[in-house]
C-alpha cells in the first residue's frame, strides 16, 4: 500500500483525501500519509464545525417558533379568560339560558274559534268575542269576552337587527360578523336566533378570533336584551313554514308570556299575554298555528 499512489485510490473516495505532496516525489509513502492525515483532520474539523452551526440555526429556529405559539396561546388564553370573567354565570346567569326548539300543534277542530284581524295579521283564540280596547301608535289592547286581554304590537326591528348591527361595527368586526352568518344579509329572525343561542360556554382555547368577536357581541346584544329577573325563564323558537319566531315564557310557570312572530318579509310582530288563569299552551298554539299574513 506504501508504494501505491493517491491517484489509484478508488473513486468513492471523496476528493477531499486524494492528497498530494508539494513537489512530486519529494516525499516517502511515511511522510505522504502524514500530510494526507493532517488534511484528513483538518477537513473533518471543518465539517464538524458546518455540522454544528446547523444544529445551531435549527435550535434557534425552533425556539422562535415555539415562542410565537407560545405567544399566540397566551393571547388566546387572555382572549378567553377576559370573555369568562366579564360572563361569569355569577355575574350574568341570563346568558347561559338555552333556546328551546318547539312544534306548533295543529287545532283539529276551529269551530268555536274567534278570527281577528290587525295590521294585516289575521289569527284565532278561543276566548269568546273580541273587541279593541286601549289604542297606541303601533299597539292596540285587545279583550276578549272571557275578560282575556292581550297586547299586539307591530314594530320595527330593534336588536334584531342584523344590518343595524353590521353597519355600525368597526371593519373586523363586519368580516368576523360576515364570515360567521355566511352572508352580509341575514334575516332579523336567524340573527336573534343566533343572539338567543349565544353562550359563554361558545368561547374556549380551540375557537376561532373571528368567532370570539362575534360571539362577544352577541352576547353584549343578549345581555341588553334579556332581564336577570327571567332568569330560569324558558325560550323557544318555532318555525312551520308560514310563521316563524320566538315565545318567551312558559305558560304552566311564568306569569307573562311573549311572543315574536315574523312572516317572510321579515316585519316583526310581538304578542303580550298576561297571566290568564288556566293558560295553556294550546290556546297559544291555536294563535299560532292559524296566523296569515295579509300584506
Amino acid at each position: 500500500m506504501d508504494g501505491q499512489t493517491l491517484g489509484s485510490l478508488p473513486a468513492h473516495i471523496p476528493s477531499w483525501v486524494h492528497c498530494t505532496p508539494t513537489k512530486k516525489g519529494s516525499a516517502g509513502p511515511t511522510q505522504r500519509r502524514r500530510e494526507c492525515g493532517t488534511l484528513d483532520e483538518m477537513q473533518i474539523k471543518s465539517l464538524g464545525d458546518e455540522n454544528m452551526r446547523k444544529k445551531l440555526v435549527i435550535i434557534l429556529l425552533t425556539i422562535l417558533v415555539l415562542a410565537i405559539i407560545g405567544m399566540f396561546i397566551g393571547l388566546k388564553f387572555k382572549q378567553v379568560f377576559e370573555a369568562k370573567a366579564v360572563y361569569s354565570k355569577t355575574k350574568t346567569p341570563i346568558l347561559y339560558t338555552n333556546l328551546i326548539h318547539r312544534e306548533i300543534k295543529t287545532s283539529e277542530n276551529s269551530e268555536g274559534l274567534e278570527s281577528n284581524s290587525y295590521y294585516g295579521l289575521s289569527f284565532k283564540t278561543n276566548w269568546g268575542k273580541s273587541k279593541v280596547g286601549k289604542e297606541f301608535e303601533y299597539a292596540k289592547q285587545i279583550i276578549f269576552d272571557t275578560n282575556v286581554s292581550i297586547i299586539l304590537m307591530k314594530q320595527e326591528p330593534q336588536f334584531n337587527n342584523f344590518a343595524g348591527t353590521l353597519g355600525s361595527s368597526p371593519q373586523e368586526e363586519q368580516k368576523s360578523f360576515i364570515k360567521y352568518f355566511g352572508s352580509s344579509k341575514v334575516s332579523n329572525y336567524t340573527f336573534v336566533k343566533k343572539v338567543l343561542e349565544s353562550s359563554p360556554e361558545q368561547i374556549s382555547i380551540f375557537t376561532p378570533k373571528s368567532e370570539i368577536i362575534v360571539i362577544n357581541s352577541l352576547l353584549y346584544i343578549k345581555s341588553g336584551n334579556l332581564d336577570e329577573k327571567d332568569v330560569g325563564k324558558e325560550n323557544y323558537y318555532f318555525d312551520n313554514g308560514i310563521v316563524r319566531g320566538f315565545q318567551y315564557g312558559n305558560p304552566q310557570k311564568d306569569d307573562s308570556i311573549r311572543i315574536d312572530v315574523y312572516n317572510s318579509n321579515d316585519n316583526l310582530y310581538t304578542f303580550g299575554i298576561s297571566k290568564i288563569e288556566n293558560l295553556t299552551q294550546d290556546d297559544i298554539d291555536i294563535i299560532l298555528s292559524t296566523i296569515q299574513f295579509n300584506n
